[in-house]
């Protein structure tokens, strides 16, 4: 080695851009990003502007120099501000760079950091598996198995395998120019079969969900609460398609503090009582009252009807509780 002394990391990697939950039929490299109409970017996150260059090519250089020591990936979160490729483009004001979106709701992108810096076994597929028919649609996967078999309706697409010497296939797993069809799409794993993914095409919305991440909070004045709204059929799987109003309001020692949806374009102001979700899905801020312990009732309505969330506000510390599912991702 000819400087041993020398400290090597990225120092600023990846910003792909990409909208929470939107994607093209189709998937290719696009670089550098061009603006689209509808102010959106694939979450196949192939796409990057001029200076920048997908994950996959850090991943690659990282595992040809395993003495760098890793990377600092622009960015952790969408941020208000820089809303490359749409810096001159109303009403987009906010980034696209983000592993989650300005709500703090994971992209698909956080499942190819997952698969490669931890050791758990999984699989995640996209797109969503809402199209119309005819349309001919990619199908990704991100996962830390080898070879991954796709099936779509019980019927094999084949099995795809890691390719390092293609970058965009090294670290994700890639079927082409798949018909749609409704039903079910599933991905399995080879070598454990045990270790599989599925995305169901969802039918008509019937309901939100309405998710806090916990159901305690202090009394304190600081504390804040949120709480995640899903659009949803009738068996719950999550409408990708479907986005409506959402309209809340709130009654006890609670007071509303905002709503996201994580859409870069969004023209409304964060404190106002109403969000359009984005994908199925927006998330709500609440915050408790200094020194008013008690219930308070976060309400949501909307052309689904109405839906509730009650949150406890009490004296003192609150100890940790169990985050559920809709927030572990």
């Amino acid at each position: 080695m000819k400087y041993p002394n020398v400290i090597l990391y990225g120092s600023e990697t990846g910003s792909t851009v990409s909208t929470r939950g939107y994607f093209e039929k189709t998937a290719s490299i696009e670089h550098p990003i061009k603006p689209k109409s509808n102010l959106k970017e694939s979450s196949f996150d192939l796409g990057s502007p001029n200076w920048a260059y997908p994950y996959e090519r850090e991943f690659l250089a990282q595992d040809q120099y395993p003495f760098v020591f890793g990377e600092f990936v622009w960015t952790g979160f969408d941020y208000i501000g820089e809303p490359t490729p749409y810096r001159n483009h109303f009403p987009a004001r906010s980034s696209y760079f983000g592993i989650y979106d300005s709500a703090g709701m994971e992209k698909d992108r956080v499942y190819s950091f997952k698969s490669k810096w931890t050791d758990e076994k999984f699989i995640h597929l996209m797109p969503h598996w809402n199209w119309e028919d005819g349309d001919i649609v990619d199908v990704h996967a991100y996962s830390s198995c080898d070879k991954v078999e796709l099936f779509l309706n019980d019927k094999s697409l084949g099995i795809a395998k890691k390719d390092s010497k293609d970058e965009t296939k090294s670290h994700r797993f890639i079927w082409s120019a798949i018909p749609y069809e409704k039903g079910v799409l599933r991905a399995v794993s080879v070598d454990n079969p045990s270790i599989t993914a599925t995305m169901q095409t969802a039918r008509e919305p019937y309901t939100v969900l309405v998710e806090p991440e916990k159901v305690v909070i202090s009394a304190d004045g600081d504390a804040l609460c949120y709480i995640r709204c899903t659009i949803v059929d009738k068996e719950g799987t999550v409408c990708p398609c479907s986005d409506i109003q959402l309209n809340f309001s709130v009654t006890g020692p609670i007071e509303y503090i905002a709503a996201d949806s994580g859409y870069q374009a969004d023209e409304r102001t964060f404190g106002e009582p109403y969000c359009k979700t984005l994908s199925g899905k927006c998330m709500v801020i609440i915050r408790s009252i200094k020194d008013k312990p008690g219930t308070g009732i976060l309400t949501v309505t909307s052309e689904l009807g109405t839906q509730t969330a009650e949150i406890d506000t009490v004296a003192g510390k609150v100890q940790m509780q169990e985050i559920p599912p809709a927030f572990r991702k």
